[in-house]
């Protein structure tokens, strides 16, 4: 009868004691994307508001804000602290715990430790060349088209910067470099390119160029994509009436014009 009773009680407790560790790494998540944010701002106040390199996978594992390509494989880049703090913020992010989400549990094949790394910066944020050429992502000329997608070089570029996301949880099969886009186009609004992570109970962290950070709920239940281990079923279709893929496009830069969806 005790065991009976004892067995009853801890089903009752494990789902208020899971929801508590679920709150707590969010806690923890948060106070990391602060903690990176603090260290990208000290270094375009270094840098005379130079923000700093976001360079994608096609020009190596170096050169960016942070180093090397995250992967499923057997790869040093995986687990290498130094390597990814050999990047251009390394000097100012100091603790190698900050780049990584306490929620995250990924484990590549043929390793025993969890990967380095599960934040990425967003595509539309820093100079994509490796030489500060000041190469965009897509079109200088925005927002003359207000069809192409922002790309901000300097602080002093952000239009509102409390509605500008620069980092976020990345999805574990999505993550490689440090380069984080969403789209896959410059007039893509229904699927998504590099996947956002749900480890926060069907949520994300997200850090805003102003310097706060926030979780934000996914309101779609295909937005929480399972963990599969490889990176095959992306790109991933956005389901109408894209309220989740939409958000993170908006928050991009608060004055993209977005073309019509589903027309």
């Amino acid at each position: 009868m005790v065991i009976a009773i004892i067995a009853i009680l801890a089903a009752l407790l494990l789902p208020s004691l899971a929801k508590s560790k679920q709150q707590a790494q969010g806690i923890d998540c948060l106070n990391n994307s602060k903690e990176l944010l603090l260290a990208w701002t000290m270094y375009f106040g270094d840098f005379r508001e130079v923000l700093p390199y976001n360079v994608p996978a096609s020009t190596g594992n170096k050169g960016g804000w942070v180093n090397g390509i995250m992967s499923w494989g057997n790869s040093s880049d995986n687990t290498n602290v130094a390597l990814m703090m050999s990047g251009q913020m390394g000097p100012y992010a100091r603790n190698p715990g900050i780049y990584h989400c306490p929620a995250d549990m990924s484990v590549a094949t043929g390793q025993t430790i969890a990967r380095v790394r599960s934040i990425s910066m967003s595509f539309a944020v820093g100079d994509k060349s490796i030489t500060g050429s000041g190469q965009r992502v897509y079109d200088p000329s925005y927002p003359a088209d207000p069809g192409l997608w922002p790309n901000f070089l300097r602080s002093s570029e952000f239009r509102v910067p409390a509605m500008t996301w620069v980092f976020v949880d990345e999805h574990p099969d999505s993550i490689n470099d440090g380069f984080m886009c969403p789209p896959t186009g410059s007039t893509d609004t229904t699927q998504w390119g590099d996947m956002v992570a749900s480890y926060h109970n069907g949520a994300a962290g997200f850090a805003f160029a102003d310097g706060h950070a926030e979780i934000h709920k996914w309101l779609q239940s295909q937005t929480d994509h399972p963990v599969v281990k490889n990176e095959s079923w992306l790109p991933w279709p956005a389901t109408y009436p894209f309220t989740d893929l939409l958000w993170v496009e908006d928050h991009l830069s608060p004055v993209l014009v977005n073309p019509q969806v589903g027309q």
